[in-house]
């Protein structure tokens, strides 16, 4: 309510002069909410004296008895009605009222003529004491008002003040004669300029140049003439720039310049650039900047002139260098080469940055000289003397400014220098100094100007040894430690010869012409069958950039490598990038484009139907031919069949075929029009399939990543051999010479032909052919076999995931045996028909653990699987397979003399320590297989699967691809074939400008 008021009870003690009032300790709180606060009076209340009617002064008043019973009776309900009691009404009057209605007190002060409380009465007499009571009241605050309008925008602008009146001041000069002269500034000289020029005028400076300040400009913005006597000016000594002494170190600033007036100077200050204390750095130019600060000093004042101060920044260097030293990035022992210092097209080694040309010769006679030194026991340097000797310096007559000038320099490596060596070669660039006063006849001074390094390999040349098993592919930038790694694995643990060719030595892989007499162009033909290791780190190659040991090979001669059984290990590649491009275009080497491929096909390479042209592939598997080519199938036109009639339709149809009858190898399919295809009865046809018959995924062709930095608490593989755990972690002391490890290893024997993989597995060490001169170690022969039961577990899981089945034919059983292996698995096939394999020799136990993993490969290896074989047994896929190789390993074994008794030892191992259908760690054979290669390379099973990438994992299958797909893939495999090509005839051309003699 708007005119509610409340009232706020605050204590206030009314004492009596008798005693306390009744409701004096009572407290009333205030509610304070209210803004206004009143006092006012609300009536009386009545206290008995001794003078009141009935003389009892002991007792109250009547008028109380009412309240102090009440108080009395319930204090504290009293005290909270009091404390928080809100009156009703519609002015301060009523609520006066109000409170003295509560409290019994009269309105007004008058006498009751009953009797009083002493007199055992109600009301009061007139003997009673009458004590005004007073209230304080609060009214509750009104709402807000509305806000007032707002006020009216200044619109006047203010401006400053004007400026007060300008004072005044005079300079009075007084002269000797009495004459005076008024000025009303003072004067204040500004320097605005100043040019630098260099002592020799060659436009550069170089330390140990004097440096000189001319054509000093100076503008005098005071009233008044500057001072009669002469100020100095000076440069301020910095870290490179040294004023001289005397006359030449400073300029004297005219006098008496009049007030407005610019003046330049026609002295000059000179100054001495420092020498550089330090020599500069292996590959580094010297270049400092420096700032010339040119100031005047007062010396009657003993301070500097104020506002005269200008700066300009200078570059200190000297005014040769060398640039872009070139050499061979790797040379042989004993041959002779000339170095040039620029690239191979434009070859430079010393430019003049300067505008006057340098030389011996010329009119500055600044002497330019250049020191080469090359390792003792490397070799030698040719000298103008036409003597060798280890160090050699050439005085170059004339560097025209701004030119270069070409110097080569004969280096010819020592017989006898290391293999693998990185040498290097010190080049140091030598100029007088610039204030020298040369005389004929008298030693100059020189001073350092520029040092570089040129790295050179000291690889040996490649021989050809007919018994070695290795080719091992190296470049410039491979460490010699890790070419000895590689080379003692092959030799020691494997007892193979290896050979060496470096791709930096000779631009590329091919052989250089003077040297191809009698053998193939390319050095990777001439090892057909054995194993070519890459290192694939990076390298520069002769000015095309950072190349690798995948970016020079040629797909068509990888494709021809791996067909005819030659194992490829690309060790050390850093991404896998680079080798999915080039094994998914090796593996299926095309050999024409669609438009061309009628004029590849020869009349053999033509069939009527797909079933002609299956059985031809499967001869051809049986016969083991290593000839890429390609195939072709018509498509009829017939009425019966015009929906699956279609080019397109058959290709997929006959890829899908292919893939399911020969799981092991690689095609791909496409299609040709009839139009391209113009032989007779060719309107019968509505074209052709061409099928290309690739790489089979028994091919060797493998990538690695780089070994990982070697910890010296490592245990290798040699270790894990040795102990037969991974708990051994005793440190081992280093090795006297490097030593490959074991992931390495296990890829080096990867790469290794099938062939030699069972020749080392079947051959005992009395019994090494004349290609195994020495004997395989444990380690290698370990590492074989792991290879080997790898290999063999995926080709019987390839063959069970595809629809291929096992056609003996009505042949014999043991020979029908022998041809399924050859067509579906190449690996065991090998295995069986090894020339050991045929002879009553006791066989090996390597063979038998292999044997004893291939039945354990095609026993179940799922739960799933286990449950068919268990309900179905005869209708199941993997038993019928278990069944076909337990009878050719029985074979085999009761051929090697086992009896009965033996073989069935032999099975009831495989069914207990290594295979076993409800033991979940032994049913995985894959699995477990995997783990004994990652313990064997000290490897987790990730680490171990992901480390390696092999070409059968990137075109793993069959596929049928439109003509257009099929013309793409062929013009990126040509293009990258003239790349390869361009970049190594580069490299050869400038190995022939460079070689001397060999």
């Amino acid at each position: 309510m708007a005119n509610q008021e409340r009232e706020v009870v605050e204590e206030q003690e009314a004492k009596d002069t008798n005693g306390m009032s009744p409701l004096a300790g009572i407290k009333k709180n205030a509610v304070r909410i209210l803004t206004s606060s009143r006092n006012e009076r609300v009536g009386y209340t009545y206290t008995c004296t001794p003078n009141c009617v009935g003389s009892r002064t002991d007792s109250a008043s009547k008028s109380l008895v009412r309240t102090t019973s009440k108080i009395g009776s319930n204090t504290m309900a009293l005290m909270a009605s009091v404390r928080a009691q809100a009156i009703e009404g519609g002015n301060l009057q009523a609520a006066i009222a109000s409170v003295a209605a509560r409290y019994g007190a009269r309105t007004f002060n008058s006498t009751d003529p009953g009797a009083c409380h002493c007199a055992n009465g109600i009301g009061n007499c007139i003997g009673c004491e009458s004590k005004p009571m007073y209230k304080d009241f609060r009214r509750n605050p009104g709402h807000d008002g509305r806000d007032g309008l707002p006020g009216s925008a200044i619109t006047t602008p203010l401006f400053p003040g004007a400026e007060g009146q300008a004072g005044e001041c005079t300079i009075v000069v007084g002269h000797p004669d009495g004459t005076q002269n008024r000025y009303t500034s003072r004067y204040d000289l500004h320097l605005t300029g100043f040019d630098i020029e260099d002592g020799n005028g060659d436009g550069i400076f170089e330390p140990g140049e004097f440096l000189y300040v001319r054509r000093i400009r100076i503008l005098n913005k005071g009233g008044m003439p500057s001072p009669i006597c002469r100020i100095p000016i000076y440069v301020k000594p910095s870290k490179y720039l040294l004023p001289t002494t005397g006359s030449d170190g400073c300029a004297l600033i005219p006098s008496s310049i009049a007030p407005g007036t610019e003046v330049t100077l026609a002295d000059s200050i000179k100054v001495l650039i420092r020498q550089n204390e330090n020599p500069p750095a292996i590959g580094t130019q010297f270049f400092e900047q420096d700032q010339v600060l040119v100031k005047a000093s007062m010396p009657w004042l003993n301070r500097d002139l104020p506002f005269f101060e200008f700066s300009r920044s200078v570059d200190i260097q000297y005014p040769i260098e060398l640039r872009n030293l070139d050499f061979l990035p790797a040379m042989a022992p004993g041959s002779t080469t000339r170095s040039a210092y620029e690239d191979a097209n434009v070859l430079s080694k010393v430019y003049n940055k300067g505008f006057r040309a340098l030389g011996s010769s010329t009119t500055s006679q600044r002497v330019v000289e250049v020191s080469i030194a090359i390792p003792e026991d490397c070799g030698v340097l040719n000298s103008v003397e036409e003597t060798w000797a280890s160090e050699v310096s050439t005085d170059i007559e004339e560097v025209g400014a701004k030119s270069t000038t070409i110097l080569q320099q004969a280096v010819r490596v020592a017989p006898d220098a290391p293999n693998d060596r990185h040498m290097v070669l010190r080049v140091d660039l030598y100029i007088s100094v610039p204030h020298d006063q040369v005389d004929d006849g008298a030693e100059r001074d020189m001073q350092l100007v520029h040092q570089n390094d040129v790295h050179c390999q000291i690889s040996s040349r490649h021989v050809f040894n007919p018994r070695s098993r290795f080719l091992l592919v190296t470049n410039s930038q491979v460490e010699q430690k890790r070419t000895q790694g590689l080379l003692g694995f092959i030799n020691n643990d494997l007892g193979m010869d290896a050979d060496l060719w470096n791709v930096s030595l000779y631009g590329g892989l091919q052989y250089r012409p003077e040297a191809n007499e009698g053998t193939a162009e390319n050095v990777i033909r001439t090892y057909q069958g054995k194993s070519v290791i890459f290192l694939d780190n990076q390298f520069g190659f002769f000015g095309s950039g950072a190349r690798t040991a995948t970016g020079l090979c040629d797909t068509a001669i990888l494709s021809e490598a791996c067909a005819h059984g030659t194992g490829l290990l690309f060790l050390g590649s850093a991404s896998f990038d680079a080798f999915r491009s080039l094994s998914a275009s090796a593996v299926q080497a095309l050999i024409s484009n669609t438009r061309n491929a009628h004029s590849t096909l020869r009349p053999s390479s033509e069939f009527r139907s797909m079933e002609e042209l299956i059985s031809s592939i499967s001869q051809l598997r049986l016969l083991q031919s290593t000839e890429i080519s390609h195939f072709t199938v018509p498509v009829p036109r017939l009425w019966y069949r015009s929906s699956k009639a279609s080019p397109a339709v058959t290709a997929r149809r006959l890829a899908k075929c292919l893939m399911q009858r020969f799981p092991q190898e690689r095609f791909l399919v496409t299609t040709l029009e009839s139009n391209l295809t113009p032989t007779k009865g060719s309107q019968k046809n509505l074209g052709k399939v061409v099928v290309l018959h690739g790489c089979t995924k028994q091919s060797v062709l493998l990538a690695a990543e780089p070994p990982p930095k070697a910890r010296p608490d490592m245990m290798n593989a040699e270790d894990f051999l040795s102990n037969g755990s991974l708990n051994n972690s005793e440190p081992r002391p280093p090795p006297e010479s490097p030593r490959l490890g074991a992931f390495e290893m296990f890829m080096v024997v990867s790469s290794l032909p099938i062939t030699t993989k069972c020749n080392i597995v079947w051959l005992r060490s009395a019994e090494r052919t004349t290609s195994m001169q020495k004997e395989c170690s444990d380690l290698a022969q370990r590492a074989v076999l792991l290879y080997l039961q790898k290999d063999v577990n995926y080709e019987i899981n390839l063959f069970l995931d595809s629809l291929a089945e096992l056609e003996i034919g009505h042949e014999p059983k043991a020979k029908g045996s022998l041809r399924v292996l050859a067509l579906h698995f190449p690996t065991l096939s090998h295995l069986f028909s090894h020339p050991a394999a045929l002879t009553s020799e006791p066989i090996p136990k390597d063979v038998v653990d292999l044997l004893a993993y291939t039945e354990a490969s095609v026993l179940p290896q799922k739960k799933r699987q286990v449950l068919q074989s268990q309900f179905l047994p005869f209708l199941y896929r993997r038993s019928q397979v278990h069944s076909f190789f337990v009878f050719v390993i029985d074979a085999l074994l009761e051929h090697k003399a086992f009896d009965a008794n033996a073989i069935r030892d032999f099975h009831c191992r495989v069914r207990k320590e290594i295979h076993s259908n409800w033991d979940r760690s032994k049913r995985d054979t894959a699995s477990m297989i995997t783990s004994m290669c990652s313990q064997f390379t000290r490897k987790s099973n990730h680490a171990f699967t992901k480390g390696q990438l092999s070409a059968r994992d990137i075109a793993s299958k069959t596929e049928a691809v439109e003509p257009a797909q099929w013309d793409q893939r062929w013009e990126r495999l040509e293009a990258e074939r003239r790349r390869v090509a361009e970049e190594c005839r580069m490299a050869r051309e400038e190995l022939g400008a460079r070689i001397l003699e060999a």
